[in-house]
């Protein structure tokens, strides 16, 4: 063996050189490597080996990558083995236990990367599973989404809906046309202006719906600034009091020299409107019967409805006052003297008290409130403000709109410019004559705005009366302009769907994913795309658009989401000084009112106090002749002195007056004083109506006491001449049959009677029969006369009250003692 030693010195001599490179490199390189190795290789997986037939470029990498790590870990694995030749052949001789040498050195060295090796694997494993779970999905989502697509279109989704519209702020008056020739409503997604033609705008109606705060009240004040502008006649009824409408108006009006009404139905603001005293006569009837619910509807009630317009037909006439006060006193004077229940007008009387109690429906006597009829002839511009919450006012504020309906048409040739009506929250307001009036109406150079939060408060309105889909229907089909802003019903969605329209989208019917390494998605390439139908405007468009945008509908366009914004109010207190100076002018009118009607008034009772001073003159006259007439001596006063006129007429049988009319004359007869001052209930009931007016009472009352004392001392009847009869006796004896009142007026004068009997005995035989209870045995006229009577007679007279008082009020006292003590002991 020693013969070979010289060559295990000459290997190490040779091999010396290389155990130190390669140590070092193990120590720096060798256990790196198995760190880049087990990060790759847990990374990519050695699998698949083979390339796949179908493969891109990333898949080719990684099987290069793959097959070189297999590669590299072999001479990896094999370079342990030659280094542990190489350092045994080195140093087995010169190192003692050379083998413990190299392992304690391998396994030193492996501790200090045994770490890095399991971190390595770790993080491979960690990123491989990153990047198939996460990052690999995330690619393939923007790969998808970055595709230069035949077809963008989708279906609607209210996720991306609601983000896609926000709210625009800019000044309208910028876009406004100032040829008058269109009529600005808001702007686009683009900024381009939306318009209405002004042909358009003219002979159509507009229907505004949208939730409260929404933007409703912008659009309308942008309205009604051009309509100003346009000089045309603006009428805008506000029932909930609106914070900007009437500060608008007055701006522009202010700007433009118009006309400017501002009318309130609450007792707090200026403004007197009286509901049935404008227009015609007949629109007036018209409106007291729809508004206090006498028309008829086709219900159960209609039987009723119609016997109580019968009864207020009869009671009020044409030609009468109509403010609600005299109305309320004539229906409350019927009710209280008529004697059957069903005449009686209980409900109108009860509605109408609660409407005297608005102040300002019920102007001052004498004081003329707003008149439309005025305000049409002046082109002027109307704020009526009105209220959700009173009853009355919210009626009141349905009459004021039946009442533009009836004028409008009634001075279409008179008035000057086109009218334009404005009604916030219909709902509320609206009536059969309104929706029916739509259909119309434009016909008498009249657009009319209406407003109301959703569909659903126009097919329930606020009058039970009324069929809700038939309003709704005929509100929507006639309004050809709408403006529909966002909010949360769903029915209303379904609606501004349906009227937009449909189109057809090409949109991706399926896609196909393929589900990868760590349970990871991705989009694998191709998609299948199909035609779909869906609205212009989708429900999920309609439901999230914001305040101030809103979509708007308009004849021969598509539909268009359109932005709106306010109409700047440049002085907000404005309105306020303006309503001060207005109030300061109405207190001094009605304050001029009231001194001339007193003064009136005045006149009225210093002419009747006049009439009683003459009256009291001829008194005076026959007083002194009957003196120089008298003989000295004291003889017996005739009879015939002391008695009344001949002309008396019973109670029950005198002709009848309106005793409301009297009230309202400006004088009176002498023998409509009788009918008044003669029975003490009329004379109470008399002065009750005119309560108002003491002195004429009490100057009337005066006139008739002295015009009774000329009566009774001239025994002539000329200051109580008598009115002209009822009936012709000649023309009534030819009829074969008598009414129960031709009956009654024949019968209270036995010469007519004796007429009768004489001319047509037939006739007065089926009187005698059928209207015994009028066939008065005695003519008291020719009774109290008489010094004694019969039996009979002083029966017929102390039984019979009302023929008693007339007896009383006819004969001397004395005489009346006598008798009635008579009659008493006979009783």
């Amino acid at each position: 063996m020693s013969d070979f030693r010289f060559i295990d010195e000459a290997v190490a001599t040779v091999t010396n050189p290389l155990v130190a490179p390669l140590m070092s490199f193990a120590n720096d390189y060798w256990w790196p490597l198995w760190c880049v190795l087990f990060f790759l290789g847990f990374l990519l997986t050695l699998a698949p080996w083979q390339l796949p037939t179908e493969h891109n470029s990333f898949q080719a990498v990684a099987h290069v990558v793959r097959r070189s790590i297999l590669y590299v870990g072999f001479i990896a694995i094999a370079l342990f083995p030659f280094v542990y030749f190489v350092f045994d052949i080195t140093f087995n001789k010169s190192i003692h236990d050379s083998d413990q040498f190299f392992i304690n050195w391998f396994l030193k060295s492996f501790n200090q990367f045994k770490y890095y090796i399991v971190g390595s694997a770790i993080a491979g494993t960690f990123l491989r599973f990153y990047y198939f779970r996460f990052f690999h999905p995330w690619i393939s989502s923007t790969l998808r989404d970055l595709r230069n697509k035949q077809s963008n279109e989708s279906e609607s989704d209210i996720r991306t809906e609601r983000l896609r519209y926000n709210p625009k702020s800019f000044n309208p008056e910028d876009y406004y046309d100032n040829t008058n020739n269109k009529i600005f409503l808001g702007i686009d997604s683009n900024n381009k202006a939306i318009y209405v033609p002004a042909s358009t705008w003219l002979e159509t109606n507009m229907m505004i719906t949208g939730p409260t705060r929404y933007g409703k009240g912008v659009v309308i004040g942008c309205l009604m600034d051009q309509a100003i502008r346009r000089g045309d006649q603006l009428i805008y009824i506000d029932p909930k009091n609106d914070k900007f409408a009437a500060k608008i108006m007055l701006q522009t009006c202010a700007q433009f020299d118009r006309p400017f009404y501002y009318v309130s139905l609450n007792d707090e603001t200026v403004g007197y409107w009286s509901p049935f005293e404008g227009g015609k006569r007949r629109d007036a009837y018209n409106r007291l019967i729809s508004i206090f619910g006498m028309m008829e509807n086709s219900g159960d009630a209609d039987f009723y409805k119609a016997m109580e317009k019968k009864v207020f037909n009869r009671l009020i006439k044409l030609d009468d006052p109509f403010d609600i006060e005299s109305i309320y006193k004539k229906v409350k004077f019927h009710n209280e003297t008529v004697q059957d229940d069903a005449d009686r007008l209980l409900k109108i009387e009860a509605q109408l008290e609660n409407w005297r109690q608005v102040e300002s429906l019920n102007p001052p006597k004498n004081f003329k409130g707003f008149s439309l009829e005025k305000a049409m002839l002046e082109n002027a511009v109307v704020y009526f403000q009105g209220s959700l919450n009173d009853e009355v006012v919210k009626t009141a504020t349905k009459s004021f709109i039946l009442e533009v309906i009836q004028e409008s048409a009634r001075l279409d040739k008179q008035r000057k410019t086109h009218l334009t009506l404005i009604i916030d929250e219909v709902r509320f307001l609206v009536s059969k004559t309104l929706a029916d009036a739509l259909a119309t109406i434009v016909g008498f150079r009249v657009n009319i705005v209406t407003a109301c939060q959703s569909i659903n408060d126009l097919k329930t309105p606020d009058d039970i009366n009324l069929d809700g889909e038939a309003t709704y229907r005929s509100i929507s089909t006639n309004s050809q302009l709408k403006l529909v802003y966002g909010g949360a019903d769903s029915d209303t969605a379904e609606w501004v769907a349906k009227l937009s329209g449909s189109i057809v989208k090409q949109v991706t019917s399926m896609e196909r994913v393929a589900v990868k390494a760590a349970g990871a998605e991705a989009w694998e390439l191709g998609r299948t795309i199909k035609p779909l139908e869906e609205a212009l405007i989708p429900e999920n468009v309609a439901l999230t658009l914001p305040p101030r945008v809103c979509a708007v509908f308009r004849p021969s366009e598509l539909a268009t989401v359109t932005f709106t914004s306010p109409v700047t109010v440049k002085d907000m207190a404005a309105l306020e000084i303006w309503l001060s100076k207005q109030a300061d002018h109405e207190r001094e009118s009605i304050q001029y009112a009231q001194q001339q009607l007193q003064k009136k008034l005045q006149e009225e009772v210093e002419y009747i106090k006049f009439q009683t001073t003459e009256v009291g003159e001829q008194l005076h006259a026959v007083s002194h002749n009957t003196l120089n007439e008298t003989p000295k001596i004291d003889t017996p006063t005739p009879v015939l002195d002391s008695t009344p006129s001949q002309v008396v007429t019973l109670p029950n049988n005198v002709r009848t007056y309106d005793m409301y009319e009297l009230s309202q004359k400006d004088e009176l007869s002498d023998d409509e004083l009788r009918y008044l001052f003669t029975v003490k209930k009329r004379q109470i009931r008399f002065e009750a109506l005119l309560s108002d007016e003491p002195e004429r009472f009490n100057a009337l009352h005066e006139k008739f006491k002295l015009l009774k004392i000329v009566k009774n001392q001239t025994n002539e009847t000329p200051a109580f001449s008598s009115s002209e009869p009822i009936y012709s006796l000649d023309e009534l004896i030819k009829k074969d049959a008598l009414s129960e009142k031709e009956a009654r007026w024949i019968s209270r004068v036995p010469a007519r009677l004796h007429e009768l009997n004489r001319k047509n005995p037939v006739l007065y035989a089926t009187l005698d029969e059928q209207y015994k209870r009028f066939v008065q045995p005695f003519d008291i006229n020719e009774l109290i006369k008489k010094r004694k009577f019969s039996t009979q007679e002083r029966n017929w007279i102390f039984k019979q009250d009302n023929i008693r008082a007339v007896f009383a009020q006819s004969v001397d006292a004395e005489l009346f003692e006598k008798e009635l003590a008579i009659f008493s002991r006979r009783s």
